[in-house]
């Protein structure tokens, strides 16, 4: 039963993690909570299945690379427009 949710997790952190990382530029805010989901998701699928052999591991470290890309990707982008508006206001 473990080994079955770890697939699942890991699926479900490859599918957050990729929304996080499409929607970064267009809901920078929400790209963060996407990404901090997908790698809940992550750490839990890993510890789930622990050191055994997991047949979608490529979905598990692509969501976490997504997910990371996301949320730098997502501060980044705030972070400009925050600079922008406050030279633009001054």
């Amino acid at each position: 039963m473990d080994k079955i949710r770890g697939i699942k997790k890991s699926v479900s952190c490859f599918r957050w993690g990729l929304s996080s990382f499409l929607l970064a530029t267009l809901v920078p805010g929400l790209s963060v909570v996407l990404a901090a989901v997908a790698l809940g998701r992550g750490v839990q699928a890993r510890s789930a299945i622990g050191g055994e052999w997991n047949p979608v591991a490529w979905h598990l470290r692509w969501g976490f690379r997504l997910a990371y890309c996301g949320a730098l990707l997502s501060t980044v982008l705030t972070a400009t427009e925050f600079l922008y508006l406050i030279r633009l206001l001054a």
